[in-house]
């Protein structure tokens, strides 16, 4: 279709001007540009072959009148997206359009995305309409709900999501007046409205509810939900592209797709890589076990395993992989990835915390070195800056809009990110959430740790998962030490593949099983901080010869605070023992100044008290652990930072188990925290000890379903489905698919002061500060250049930032927003450590966990 269609008018109408040259971009080429954006990632990214996957669940054949109109429909939406621009108003008031017709009617009022979405109703209501008796009544339905979705999108374009419902109260309120207008002065050069010409717009409205209700499924709704998605991403990915080279000449010629073979050749050049096939051509698989396996091999096998049981199961989207912590599961599944990457186009891999994208990284770069590969793998996250492609010095202003369209849209082909960002973009309501969302097309998702999600949204986050993997053609590995059975929740509606076939084959392997001893001699007695520094003081005294690595962890971090003031003061000045605190008051920069000497032995003495933030992914292999209990699959993820190599010159890794802080209180809402499911059960300290999880999540899923089979509370799935999914209200989907809960009630602070680097250069947290001032309050760089070097600035600020509950007593410097600065930081540190009494003495409380 062509803009002549709708617009008649024989004089010039702009879509963008230009703010320094004054150029203007005419609407029909802004168009054209959009529409090219278009094709492009559609060739590149075979969105034609999804948009039919999503007709077909729709019920609607590509090839008949139905299948054709939505076709046209969809392809549409750019056409219209900026049509209400045509206004006298915008023109004359944005556009210094000088060929404008004064009107009687249509005012001063400039916004253009709620009348494009009106005109593009008008519009395809009536060929609905007309092209009735070529269509069953239930492709009719089917029709006018996604008209009115798409223009949903249209109306949405430069804003982010509120619910369905919201936007048709209030489209019934202006489209009224639009209708009234339009009666009495079409706008110029535009034609009389076709369908809104007579008929009642509320009628209209009720029309479209009566149209999705007919879709009784809770499968056509998702399809619906993520539809709405895909096609706002596009559009606004378009619009983005299309804009910044009308601005800037700069033309977007690439969109994040991987080249397989560029990333596989390395790999398999590997050294570990060279290892594995060696032994996969002459010892895999292995026929006789005697339980004295070295763990490489058992490693080997397993890595064997599950690439030998994928190819068998090719053609399916949900994977499982449940493997013994220190098996090589980060190794595994690049392997997986890689294999699916032959067929898709990207790879996104997702963590539970930011810090182990970047442990990722690291590991990513010993295999794939400095080559072209290393390049294309990108961290995705708000700790790490904005980064571009090329030399800035070569043509800054290209280097800088290609690298925040970039950041914006996810143009990687393989990314590192955290389970936050992740979930953002499937449920998240901000326009920054959703307009990445195409990327997801084609792409191989690998979900580690997925057992530490809010258990309460575990059947929900299965439903969507399977239904988003099908429709956009991903692939979804999961893998965990603990991995819960997920599909049991949905009633069989989800086929997952399990690449290991028999886990206990390798968890129950002396190697892996053996290799830590868990005590619960501490679970007997009611503990107190003194029982249990005694002790730890009483094991140090047994290692003192021969040194070793003790990790303590509590629950709550002020317990940690407590007992490592205990134990500072147990060892005295002269200790040769090197204690530690790790907690999630510390920065970036603490964190690793403790992790490292620890990841590469530098501290044979070393006792690190810290909270729960150690469980998961933390790279590090300790000799003696404490561990106050709370969760069963936590206790497993912390026997993982015990002997993680494996046996040491004979002696096995030992665990203690207390029990002081009520955890049940702090995972109100969990269930895993149900008693009986806890190591004060007998039989959950078996489980442990046999790796049988999945007779604990049994009883997990009992809990979770008889809670979503309560129909009428609001944490039930059909309340849940009927009240906010069927009714597309996309902010009660995020508030339910949240994997945490928002802190309102806590502040960021920077306090300031000089840190050495590893390389031996200094960060000083004050001219960082200054710097970050700076460029806020230039108002003259190009919006590219300001986003990435403010991105770069706030990656240094969070060497510096804290968080702390909000006080009105602060006793701040400087505040942006609502970031303090404090100049003389310094004055908060003790031996390198925050001093929390000081900080709590001038009324800074940090939060609690």
């Amino acid at each position: 279709m062509n803009l002549s269609v709708i617009f008649h008018g024989d004089w010039e109408v702009y879509a963008h001007r230009d703010p320094v040259s004054g150029k203007r971009e005419l609407l029909q080429e802004h168009i054209v540009r959009c529409e090219k954006y278009r094709i492009r990632i559609s060739q590149e990214r075979k969105l034609l072959k999804i948009e039919e996957n999503f007709l077909t669940k729709l019920g609607l054949d590509k090839d008949d009148f139905a299948g054709k109109l939505v076709k046209e429909m969809i392809d549409a939406v750019i056409l219209f997206h900026d049509l209400g621009k045509g206004t006298p108003a915008f023109q004359k008031n944005k556009m210094g359009n000088p060929n404008t017709i004064p009107t009687k009617y249509w005012g001063d009022d400039s916004s253009h995305s709620f009348l494009s979405a009106f005109l593009y109703l008008d519009f395809y209501l009536y060929e609905i309409k007309n092209g009735f008796n070529k269509v069953e009544k239930e492709q009719k339905k089917a029709l006018i709900a996604l008209a009115w979705e798409l223009s949903y999108v249209i109306a949405k374009h430069h804003s982010n999501f509120e619910s369905m419902e919201a936007y048709l109260k209030n489209f019934q309120l202006k489209a009224e007046e639009l209708q009234r207008k339009w009666k009495e002065e079409p706008v110029p050069g535009f034609s009389q409205l076709r369908y809104f010409y007579e008929i009642p717009i509320a009628k209209n409205i009720n029309q479209y509810f009566m149209c999705r209700k007919a879709f009784g499924r809770t499968e056509n709704d998702i399809v619906h939900y993520f539809f709405i998605r895909l096609e706002y991403s596009i559009l606004v990915a378009c619009d983005y592209y299309a804009t910044t080279e009308f601005n800037s000449g700069f033309e977007m010629d690439c969109f994040g797709k991987a080249d397989a073979s560029k990333f596989r050749e390395i790999y398999e050049r590997s050294h570990l890589m060279e290892s594995i096939r060696k032994y996969g051509k002459e010892s895999y698989p292995r026929k006789k076990w005697d339980g004295k396996e070295k763990i490489n091999i058992l490693r080997n096998e397993l890595f064997l395993e599950a690439e030998e049981n994928l190819k068998a199961a090719e053609e399916d989207s949900i994977y499982f992989v449940e493997a013994p912590t220190g098996s090589g599961k980060s190794n595994l599944a690049l392997n997986l990835s890689l294999k699916f990457l032959e067929h898709a186009d990207k790879v996104f891999e997702i963590y539970p915390f930011n810090t182990l994208a970047e442990q990722n990284r690291h590991t990513l770069e010993t295999i794939f070195g400095k080559t072209e590969a290393i390049n294309d793998i990108a961290v995705v996250n708000s700790l790490t800056p904005i980064r571009g492609r090329g030399n800035v010095e070569e043509d800054p202003e290209k280097y800088y809009k290609e690298a925040l369209l970039d950041r914006q849209f996810l143009n990687y082909p393989f990314i590192l990110s955290s389970h936050v960002t992740f979930f953002r973009t499937l449920f998240g309501t901000g326009k920054e959430d959703i307009m990445s969302f195409f990327q997801l097309l084609n792409s191989v998702v690998v979900l580690d740790e997925i057992q530490s999600y809010r258990n309460a949204i575990w059947t929900e986050i299965m439903i969507f998962l399977n239904s988003c993997a099908g429709l956009m053609n991903m692939k979804i590995i999961i893998m965990s030490a603990t991995l819960p059975d997920l599909s049991q929740l949905v009633d069989g509606k989800c086929n997952v593949v399990k690449l290991i076939r028999n886990p206990e084959k390798y968890t129950l392997h002396p190697t892996f099983a053996n290799r830590v001893i868990c005590n619960y001699e501490l679970l007997q007695e009611e503990i107190t901080l003194d029982r249990l520094r005694r002790h730890v003081l009483e094991n140090m005294q047994l290692r003192e010869k021969s040194g070793a690595k003790i990790l303590i962890t509590f629950i709550k971090k002020q317990t940690a605070y407590d007992f490592f003031h205990r134990m500072k003061e147990a060892l005295g000045e002269q200790s040769e023992w090197q204690l530690k605190l790790l907690t999630g008051d510390d920065s970036i920069y603490e964190r690793e100044s403790i992790l490292k000497p620890i990841r590469e032995n530098v501290w044979k003495k070393v006792i690190l008290i810290s909270t729960q933030i150690v469980e998961a992914g933390v790279d590090i292999d300790m000799d003696i652990g404490y561990k106050d209990i709370s969760k069963l699959d936590s206790e497993e993820q912390f026997l993982g930072r015990i002997a993680r190599s494996g046996i040491k010159n004979g002696i096995p890794g030992i665990v203690y188990f207390f029990n002081f802080d009520q955890a049940e209180k702090i995972y109100r809402d969990d269930y895993r925290m149900e008693k009986s499911l806890t190591l004060g059960n007998e039989e959950m300290r078996t489980v442990l000890k046999e790796k049988r999880f999945q007779t604990y999540y049994e009883q997990v899923m009992h809990y979770l379903k008889e809670m979503k089979n309560r129909k009428t509370s609001e944490e039930g799935l059909e309340y849940f489905f009927s009240e906010s999914l069927k009714k597309l209200d996309f902010l009660k989907i995020q508030k339910r698919m949240e994997l945490i809960e928002e802190d309102c009630w806590h502040v960021d602070i920077i306090l300031c002061r000089k840190l050495v680097m590893e390389d031996g250069t200094e960060k000083d947290g004050r001219k960082i500060w200054e710097h970050y001032k700076e460029l806020l309050s230039d108002y003259q760089m190009d919006y590219s250049e300001k986003k990435v070097k403010l991105s770069e600035c706030q990656s240094d600020l969070n060497l510096f930032r804290y968080q702390i509950k909000r006080n009105i007593q602060i006793p701040y410097n400087e505040m942006i927003g609502e970031l303090y600065c404090v100049y003389d930081g310094e004055q908060y540190f003790q031996d390198e450590k925050i001093d929390r009494e000081k900080l709590e003495g001038d009324h800074m409380y940090f939060i609690d966990l």
